[in-house]
């Protein structure tokens, strides 16, 4: 079960010293029934305002729920009854390569566990896999992982961490077991999996999974399998990576995205949280929780004040606020000093505010990343604002002169057109090359704000001139996303993460032409 230390402290009474404090401001406020925020996860836009969705897990009895970021309207249900379903819940990619993110969720109590998976687009059911022969506990962790075997569709990631222990790696396109992961001894291996973005350069992105019960989350390599290494928690560890295993982001700057670790049952219940390198395992960060805190339920949160490093959100929902017993409390940490940047604390006695909690980037347009923290006993689920801003670049902010065709001179034979659109929105479409050295364009429309624009790209495949041309064999798969930051009208960057096997890195940018009748301020 999850968190089970966590949910008996939940039983206790707990004083502890306040700490100072942001305002906590919930932008929206969800509630549900029967464990209403057991797990969250971020999904990336499905209703395609250009906002992230969320993912809600209501385990208590068999739902999963789809909300949208910016309005909170519920746009999908999903349920199995008599199950757990929502135990575990994950942003599956484009698993029906329909060009739009789709929805993974494990029960981990109907006969040796399950997975479902339904489509962002319909919520129709696409997969259903059944625990693997000899394995139990399947579905106590799901992931996302994009296309690790080549054929265009999502592959996922699922840990069954009961009996001998293993992860499987799942196919998108018929739920196969594609590669199945172990360990030497059991100790919990499965308790949590994640996709790491790729750091071995292959373009494939690599897996996690943990071994909860001796200290260790392992990395493999996405594309073969292969152990890539090994990070070790402290000993007092005492669920380390159950469930709370995940890509931070790049927390320490050096191009390459890093490891997120949570064991809120640690030194007796105190919690603790750890930040590997990506790059080579090194330990770049540990937090540790108040006395009977629970803290490290939490992830990754995005660079949150725009100093060029990736920051973390840590809950606790086990923390006494002054006068709220088991309110709970999440705090936000410099991914470069590991200072604390804000503490959000909440106001319901024993709900359990930072039961599980998330970075989910600006859903208001305020310029400041927002966070999706749940009080699962307490049935809650907010969107709390963010009290930091990114610094936004002097004078400058996107308009319609951005609008024209942009390249790196560095890199030839590829460059992105883009077109500035009214109501805060963006076109861009990318031609480059794939591996093969087959031409290949991929584009989307997105939002921004300031200086800083968000798109959701797709591929297009399948594409042939007269008389060649059939429609039936056209699709548009999610490829991953593409951040813009201009620094001028002239000049800017582009950080790109394909689900699609292009990898994943930044490219600086220089104008090559802009429309007549357009010019830079």
């Amino acid at each position: 079960m999850k968190k089970p230390l966590l949910l008996a402290a939940a039983l206790l009474l707990m004083l502890d010293t306040p700490i100072a404090q942001a305002q906590t401001t919930s932008i929206r406020t969800i509630r549900g029934c029967c464990g209403f925020g057991w797990a969250l996860s971020p999904l990336r836009d499905i209703d395609g305002d250009g906002i992230t969705d969320a993912i809600v897990g209501q385990n208590g009895n068999g739902h999963v729920f789809v909300y949208s970021g910016r309005s909170g309207q519920q746009l999908h249900d999903f349920s199995l009854p008599g199950s757990d379903l929502g135990n575990a819940v994950a942003d599956a990619g484009d698993v029906d390569a329909d060009g739009m993110h789709d929805i993974v969720a494990g029960a981990v109590n109907f006969a040796a566990g399950l997975i479902r998976v339904y489509s962002g687009r319909t919520g129709a059911q696409l997969l259903a896999v059944d625990a693997p022969a000899g394995s139990s506990g399947f579905g106590q962790s799901v992931a996302g992982v994009g296309d690790v075997n080549g054929d265009g569709r999502a592959d996922l990631l699922v840990g069954a961490h009961l009996g001998l222990g293993r992860a499987f790696v799942i196919s998108g396109a018929d739920g196969a077991v594609l590669r199945t992961l172990s360990s030497v001894d059991n100790r919990g291996f499965g308790a949590g999996v994640a996709k790491l973005r790729d750091v071995s350069g292959d373009g494939i992105a690599e897996l996690l999974v943990s071994s909860m019960n001796d200290a260790r989350l392992l990395v493999y390599s996405g594309a073969d399998g292969s152990l890539l290494r090994t990070l070790n928690g402290d000993a007092d560890s005492a669920r380390f990576g159950e469930f709370f295993v995940a890509d931070a982001g790049d927390v320490d700057a050096d191009g390459k995205h890093d490891i997120y670790v949570g064991d809120y049952a640690a030194a007796g219940g105190r919690g603790a949280a750890y930040v590997f390198s990506g790059a080579d395992g090194h330990r770049l960060h540990k937090f540790t929780g108040a006395t009977n805190e629970g803290f490290g339920t939490g992830r990754g949160a995005g660079d949150v004040d725009g100093d060029g490093h990736a920051d973390l959100i840590i809950g606790g929902g086990t923390f006494s606020p002054p006068g709220v017993i088991q309110g709970g409390r999440a705090t936000v940490y410099s991914g470069a000093t590991g200072a604390v940047l804000a503490v959000f604390t909440g106001s319901e006695a024993r709900a359990n505010f930072g039961f599980d909690a998330v970075g989910i980037g600006d859903v208001n347009g305020d310029r400041r990343p927002d966070f999706l923290i749940s009080s699962s006993t307490g049935n809650r689920v907010d969107i709390i604002a963010g009290t930091s801003a990114p610094p936004a670049v002097a004078g400058f902010d996107i308009g319609a002169p951005i609008t024209g065709i942009w390249y790196d001179p560095a890199q030839s034979g590829h460059g992105i057109f883009i077109e500035v659109l009214a109501g805060q929105q963006i076109l861009a479409w990318w031609f480059t090359f794939d591996a093969q050295g087959k031409q290949a364009w991929f584009g989307g429309l997105g939002s921004y704000s300031g200086n800083r624009a968000l798109i959701n790209v797709t591929q297009t495949r399948g594409g042939r001139f007269i008389p060649n041309f059939n429609a039936a064999n056209i699709s548009n798969p999610s490829w991953g996303t593409l951040t813009f930051t201009f620094t001028g009208c002239n000049s800017g960057r582009v950080e790109f993460e394909s689900d699609l096997g292009f990898g994943a890195g930044t490219m600086a940018l220089t104008r090559l032409s802009q429309p007549l009748g357009l010019a830079c301020p």
